[in-house]
């Protein structure tokens, strides 16, 4: 009973930071830097040469690697995309994005072992550890989850040096109480709480786990053998982690990774190699740059294996099964998870009998989750018609709005008005629709909630139009874009193209008008004939801007289609609204965005007219198209 007073004192002590935080209010409290970046800003600063030599001797090194290695050695994740990041989500290998916890056990155990292999009494192996492992601190971008594994390697350190083996869940227990006692804020971060659970997992559950793989057998690679111990636990250690952070990952992203396990099982052995030649690279970097360039590559191996697997395992199907989001699907899964681990825990009180049924209850509850996904993927799939003409992506708080149109011979022909802030969204969105390119790009101007996801679409087309730099960072977003594409063309009223037997014509900026070029005032409005529809795109023209469009249009006629000015903001013109009258509005908005996107006011306007309203926040991705005489929508939810 001994054993378990710490950890009860850590829940008890976590819990009371928790609630103390939330009803004060977290935002209030949070403090602008924590107390461990302070305690290391000395030994950060002297260690700061080798960072900067191990980043620009990494800064050559291509792909997914090249994005990877930084994270996985500094804890520096600038150079990761967007679309990485997500992939790594989908695959469970978020943890390996950055440095984490495992990292200050991984240096401890090499510099300890590596120690004693030359022969170093105790003392000086421990005293060597507990040296390598502040460097290492103050080298990496200090985190939650590395505070957590230093405090737990420096006590079993010095239960070393005292005679006395620590135990790991009092360790655990003991490293929760100190850390919040220094950062009660903690309490409510998510990378300390799956920290903390994805270490008591592997405390509690790889013994039993790796006892319940003991009698499997893989056909006839193992005839008449046990699995290997070396694959029960290649096994059993991802299985644990997920089982004990699944309830608090939900919060997060509601769903289950499908493949998390396989992935972690075929980069978790490689994790450590990437880590510890990354350190290698960073000490020669400021002595022998060139040198490090070369061994570079030795790091960016096992890096570029990780990413691959990441890349691999996100585009296989049901890579997510979906599951109920906020509290309740945490608290389902809480439950599935704690009758899992009483069921592996084998406690005296449950039967055999009982500890199946517990097994079966969970395998069945995962079996109808995975079908209930597998089924909404392919409705989802199959809502979406083939004679679609405009679609409104779900984005997020942006626009993305994708417009299809045939030529003669009846060859599909893409044009895309926007991409939204994140490129693995717009990915989706047009992976989806099965789109593979564009005859043209719209971005109608340069804010990030519409130009954000654009490198996910900069291979998919090669004419550009855009509004002018309004500044040196717009301007620079420009260049790199130009350097990528054939064609890029200043949009202006008065321009007009086709899109196969489709049209469009260029609304605004108006060069009458040089005060209204750049910015919302200045973004791009359009008017199209797709398919016997007629959509006008305000983009985000707030209402001088739209008055003054419809002061400068002599015939502004009425639109079956309307996609709604800055995704349906209090600067909107309710006149211009009535003049083009919509049949159906669409609304490029995020759920719960804090801007009180779509006001009532707009709202209200469009009810007033008898307009269709389609939100993406609450509809997921539209699509609009006509059948026979009338216009049809289609939507996710």
């Amino acid at each position: 009973m001994r054993r378990w007073i710490l950890p009860l004192t850590a829940v008890m002590v976590w819990g009371t930071c928790a609630v103390v935080l939330t009803v004060s209010g977290y935002e209030r409290l949070q403090p602008g830097t924590d107390r461990l970046s302070l305690a290391l800003a000395v030994p950060r600063q002297l260690l700061k040469p080798a960072r900067d030599a191990f980043m620009a001797a990494t800064a050559h090194l291509p792909s997914a690697g090249g994005e990877l290695i930084a994270g996985l050695t500094t804890g520096d994740v600038s150079r990761v995309s967007e679309t990485l990041v997500s992939q790594m989500k989908t695959a469970s290998l978020t943890h390996l994005t950055a440095v984490s916890g495992a990292n200050c056990h991984v240096v401890v155990v090499v510099v300890f072992f590596a120690l004693a292999r030359i022969g170093c009494a105790r003392g000086f192996r421990i005293a060597g550890s507990l040296v390598a492992l502040g460097l290492f601190v103050a080298f990496v971008s200090p985190q939650a989850s590395v505070a957590r594994a230093v405090v737990m390697a420096g006590a079993v350190l010095v239960g070393l040096a005292v005679g006395r083996l620590a135990s790991g869940i009092p360790t655990l227990g003991l490293s929760v109480i100190i850390l919040l006692m220094c950062e009660p804020r903690w309490a409510l971060d998510y990378g300390f709480g799956l920290s903390v659970m994805a270490t008591l997992g592997l405390l509690t559950l790889v013994q039993p786990l790796t006892e319940l793989t003991c009698s499997w057998r893989l056909g006839g690679w193992f005839v008449g053998q046990q699995v290997p111990a070396g694959f029960r636990v290649l096994v059993a250690v991802p299985l644990s982690a997920a089982i004990a952070c699944q309830p608090l990952l939900i919060l997060l992203q509601p769903s289950l990774p499908t493949y998390g396990v396989f992935a972690n099982i075929l980069c978790e052995p490689v994790a450590a190699f990437a880590t510890m030649s990354g350190l290698v690279v960073a000490a020669v970097a400021p002595v022998l740059p060139s040198l490090a360039s070369i061994l570079a590559w030795g790091a960016w191996l096992p890096a570029e294996w990780i990413g691959r697997v990441a890349v691999f395992v996100s585009h296989l199907p049901l890579a997510n099964i979906g599951w109920f989001d906020g509290l309740l699907g945490a608290g389902v899964a809480l439950v599935l998870s704690a009758l899992l681990a009483i069921a592996l825990l084998k406690p005296r009180f449950l039967s055999p009998r009982v500890r199946r049924l517990l097994f079966r209850i969970v395998v069945g509850v995962l079996i109808f989750a995975a079908t209930a996904s597998a089924g909404s993927a392919v409705w989802r799939q199959g809502r979406i018609p083939e004679n679609w003409s405009i679609a409104a992506c779900d984005v997020g708080q942006g626009d993305a709005f994708v417009i299809r149109s045939r030529d003669a011979d009846g060859n599909p022909h893409f044009a895309l008005i926007d991409t939204g802030r994140s490129t693995a969204l717009i990915g989706d969105c047009l992976q989806r629709l099965g789109v593979r390119s564009f005859d043209f790009v719209v971005l109608t101007h340069w804010d990030n909630d519409h130009v954000g996801g654009v490198r996910a679409v900069m291979s998919m087309t090669t004419h550009l139009y855009v509004i002018r730099p309004a500044d040196a960072a717009e301007g620079l977003l420009l260049a790199s874009l130009s350097s990528r594409v054939q064609t890029v063309e200043f949009a202006h009223a008065g321009m007009h193209g086709s899109l196969g037997l489709s049209s469009w014509q260029v609304l605004w900026p108006d060069q009458r008008t040089p005060s209204m070029q750049a910015g919302n005032a200045g973004s791009i409005a359009m008017m199209w004939n797709v398919d016997g529809i007629r959509m006008a795109s305000l983009a985000d023209l707030g209402e001088q801007a739209q008055d003054t469009l419809v002061a400068h249009t002599i015939d502004l006629p009425s639109v079956d289609v309307l996609k709604i000015a800055h995704h349906g903001s209090a600067d909107t013109s309710l006149a211009v609204t009535r003049r083009l009258h919509p049949a159906v509005a669409l609304i490029g908005v995020g759920a719960h965005n804090g801007y009180g996107h779509p006001t009532r006011s707009v709202l209200s306007s469009l009810e007033s007219l008898g307009t269709e309203i389609e939100r993406t926040d609450l509809n997921g991705l539209i699509v609009v198209a006509r059948e026979s005489d009338r216009i049809v929508v289609y939507r996710d939810r």
